[in-house]
């Protein structure tokens, strides 16, 4: 009964859908991190005389994705690997489950509203 008192009533979030989408960024993010072609940029980003933009995709989408200290000490383990010839490269990984642990959620406030007896109500959710 508590649940179903306290869950958002129209949410659009599809659980399967959303566990699906976790898998696939897991495959992607760990193959991009551990490619050949990720290695060889930090290579020549580190042989570079100034700044240095991604050249390629992999390093494109991480720069994106990791915040800047976990990008920054990825490429420090990555190019420690290499400079002691230890790299490796994801090929495939496989991921035979997911599992959502918990789910948190906040009631965002949409709009004002007012009620019954004329006061106004900040942060009344418009579609719950």
């Amino acid at each position: 009964m508590f649940y179903h008192l306290n869950r958002p009533q129209h949410t659009q979030l599809d659980v399967v859908e959303f566990l699906q989408g976790a898998k696939y960024a897991i495959k992607t993010t760990r193959t991009a991190m551990y490619s050949r072609e990720f290695a060889d940029f930090l290579v020549r980003e580190r042989a570079a005389p100034g700044a240095f933009e991604p050249d390629c995709d992999a390093a494109k989408m991480l720069q994106q994705t990791l915040d800047p200290i976990s990008y920054a000490a990825f490429k420090d383990f990555v190019l420690e690997y290499e400079s002691i010839g230890a790299g490796s490269v994801v090929k495939e990984i496989e991921v035979h489950s997911a599992h959502l642990e918990s789910v948190q959620y906040e009631r965002v406030p949409k709009r004002s509203t007012t009620n019954s007896s004329g006061a106004k109500v900040l942060g009344v959710p418009v579609h719950e």
